[in-house]
């Protein structure tokens, strides 16, 4: 099987909700994006590889847990002591 390798940042987007002050986080990025969608499109054909890296807090957590969920992306991350997400 072909395997693919797409390397770079993960991003923290914030999108506002109607309710005042209020935000909802997702996960993107240029690297992350095309990652996702080429593993959409070439299915079985291909393994698709997303090689990122975050910090040691709670958003990059986060970032790692969505990368791991997503059935059809094999996350390669490495973390950086004491850095924080990208935002």
């Amino acid at each position: 099987m072909t395997r693919m390798v797409c390397i770079g940042e993960c991003i923290v987007g914030m999108a506002p909700l109607e309710s005042p002050d209020t935000y909802r986080m997702g996960f993107a990025g240029d690297t992350l994006n095309t990652a996702w969608y080429l593993a959409l499109l070439l299915g079985d054909r291909a393994e698709m590889v997303c090689f990122t890296a975050g910090g040691t807090d709670s958003v990059s957590d986060q970032i790692f847990d969505f990368l791991g969920a997503a059935a059809q992306l094999a996350a390669r991350v490495g973390t950086h002591r004491g850095a924080l997400a990208p935002v």
